[in-house]
């Protein structure tokens, strides 16, 4: 049987770990947990193992927001995200959602069930946290994405104008964007897109080359528009 203050106790020494190794409330990639030593790492598995046992447990559901951070609850998900166990991971983001609705806790649930090939689903989590913080400007990117992906070209255009407007250096954004037109043969609005990641991020591979071919065809369309009216 534990103890409010057994549990307080545990969350605050979680928190201290995570801030060490920088779990934030963003689910990342890759976390690196050279900051501690062999001994550290197993006392922390011990601790989330601990943790893991109390929510099972945890019978009254009442207690959640007294009882709980729910910050912790979701820097919890992103650990278990971390360790691959990823339906883990989601049982966090939906209990960090019930002790009160968080934009973080639905943006990590639809990363992941984008992950296991549930765009829909994925795309409803977004929604969710667009709907607590309306320039989510990752969440409404990912969105675009789904659509793109599912061949639904201007609804995907929509979602990613609307990111780009909220966080105009996004480079997955842009890069999507000029792909997106050059695919509906729209040269302009590419060139528009690639000139602004080539501004923003000049070493990146291929976007200089694809300005010129792309230029290069409008040079040879604008060509032979101009002999074609001359001998009209």
């Amino acid at each position: 049987m534990n103890t409010s203050q057994e549990i307080y106790r545990l969350q605050d020494s979680l928190s201290l770990v995570f801030d060490s190794i920088g779990i934030t409330q963003e689910i990342k990639d890759n976390l690196t947990f050279s900051a501690l030593s062999a001994e550290e790492l197993n006392q922390l598995s011990l601790m989330v193992e601990k943790f893991d046992q109390i929510i099972e447990n945890q019978e009254n559901k009442a207690n959640l927001q007294e009882m709980f951070n729910q910050r912790l609850i979701i820097r919890l998900g992103n650990f278990h995200y971390d360790q691959d166990n990823l339906t883990k991971a989601l049982k966090y983001y939906e209990l960090a959602n019930n002790i009160n609705e968080s934009e973080w806790a639905y943006y990590n649930s639809g990363k992941i069930l984008l992950e296991i090939n549930k765009p829909w689903k994925a795309f409803d989590q977004f929604d969710q946290a667009i709907k607590i913080k309306p320039d989510f400007a990752k969440a409404i990117r990912n969105q675009g994405l789904i659509l793109k992906d599912m061949n639904q070209l201007e609804e995907a255009v929509i979602k990613l104008k609307r990111s780009q407007k909220i966080n105009p250096n996004d480079l997955k954004t842009n890069k999507t964007l000029a792909k997106i037109y050059i695919q509906k043969g729209e040269k302009k609005e590419a060139l528009i897109q690639l000139k602004m990641i080539q501004k923003k991020y000049p070493e990146e591979e291929g976007v200089l080359k694809e300005i010129k071919k792309l230029e290069k065809g409008k040079s040879f369309f604008t060509g032979v528009l101009i002999r074609f009216r001359k001998n009209k």
